[in-house]
């Protein structure tokens, strides 16, 4: 495993990342892109935060591919609940 260094690279990372969501929320004139910018982002965190504080990088790879197919079966199944959900109301007329 890594040392406390490391571990405090990776929380600097972590900590400009949030840094750049806070500062693009100001941003004015995003338009279309501030909604994907974001996700990008807390996809980079959310990576970070599993595979070095949970210790997925340092473990055998099988539990990062069950904790992987975990993950993109839950994103698959809001997604379609989502659609299905924008689909199916129909506000009065």
């Amino acid at each position: 495993h890594a040392g406390p260094a490391f571990y405090w690279l990776v929380g600097l990372f972590l900590a400009i990342i949030t840094l750049i969501e806070v500062w693009l929320f100001n941003v004015e004139g995003l338009g279309s892109w501030y909604i994907p910018l974001l996700l990008i982002l807390s996809l980079m965190k959310f990576v970070g935060v599993v595979a070095f504080f949970m210790h997925l990088r340092f473990d055998h790879r099988l539990f990062t591919y069950l904790f992987g197919a975990a993950m993109v079966i839950g994103i698959l199944i809001f997604t379609s609940l989502l659609l299905l959900s924008e689909f199916a109301y129909q506000p009065p007329n």
